[in-house]
């Protein structure tokens, strides 16, 4: 199977700078592609930090996965609890009080 991915983000009709961010990894030991993207939370401040963080995090931890028997519902929830634990450490590392994102997964 063959896709063809295009990529394309606004920064919408009141923020001055795009917070969003995407990526995608084919991993092939499981024969699969995973496509990410993250919408910052502009009111927080920083969210085109916190959607490049998590983006960074799920690739990563989708490029490194090498347990092709764990379930595919628990193993995306490890991602979305490992791109949060990544939001935690960076928001306390950096004194920061509020900031995040949106993140949608899709896994084929």
């Amino acid at each position: 199977m063959r896709f063809h991915l295009v990529e394309k983000t606004d920064t919408g009709k009141v923020r001055k700078r795009n917070e969003d961010s995407f990526g995608k990894h084919r991993n092939d030991l499981f024969d699969a592609c995973l496509f990410c993207v993250a919408d910052g939370m502009g009111g927080y401040g920083l969210g085109d930090v916190a959607s490049k963080i998590v983006v960074e995090c799920v690739l990563k931890e989708f490029a490194e996965t090498s347990d092709i028997n764990i379930p595919v519902r628990k193993w995306i929830n490890r991602l979305f609890d490992t791109a949060e634990d990544q939001l935690g450490v960076y928001r306390e590392e950096n004194d920061i009080t509020r900031f995040g994102t949106t993140l949608a997964i899709v896994f084929l």
